[in-house]
């Protein structure tokens, strides 16, 4: 029967299940640092239950439960909804339940422009492990250090060993003594 409940998504914007299914919409997201979450709703049919909540990865509600149940839209208007998140583990839940009176069809919930700030994006920059460098700033990867060189974290160029008393394979962080020049 509940086979074919689902948030099931329409050109800009997902619509909610149609029947007395209870449907989630689950989205986990780790944050750096405290940040939101914003979307834009229809909500205009009381026969159906839409609510919003966030649990930890321990799956604990978190404490913005006076936020939980969305309010009801005037028909064709969208309302907006944000809440505040915590630095960590957010898991982010858009719930509904259709509640069916006889054969009335329940209008569904429409969902857009889901925004969540606090999320570390690919574009922050991460230094160079130690045997790698990266002459560019802002460099999408880092270049290997060649045989008898060597660098430290976030190096920019690599550093020659001193001749004939060490040596580096390609990828070191530091040059060895060569056991052939003693």
């Amino acid at each position: 029967m509940f086979n074919s409940s689902s948030w099931t998504p329409r050109g800009n914007y997902i619509e909610s299940n149609r029947d007395d299914c209870t449907v989630s919409l689950i989205y986990a997201v780790h944050l750096k640092k405290s940040g939101s979450v914003f979307f834009e709703y229809q909500y205009i049919d009381n026969n159906i239950f839409f609510e919003f909540f966030i649990q930890n990865d321990q799956c604990k509600e978190m404490e913005s439960t006076a936020d939980k149940w969305v309010k009801l839209t005037d028909n064709g208007e969208w309302g907006s909804h944000s809440v505040t998140l915590k630095s960590g583990s957010n898991i982010l839940y858009w719930r509904t339940t259709g509640i069916l009176m006889g054969s009335k069809v329940v209008k569904p919930v429409l969902v857009k422009n889901i925004t969540i700030e606090g999320v570390a994006y690919t574009s922050e920059c991460f230094a160079c492990k130690p045997g790698t460098f990266s002459d560019k700033p802002g460099s999408s990867g880092c270049q290997v250090c060649p045989r008898n060189t060597y660098s430290e974290k976030g190096a920019k160029e690599c550093t020659k060993c001193k001749e004939e008393m060490y040596y580096a394979d390609q990828d070191e962080m530091a040059s060895s003594q060569n056991p052939y020049h003693l």
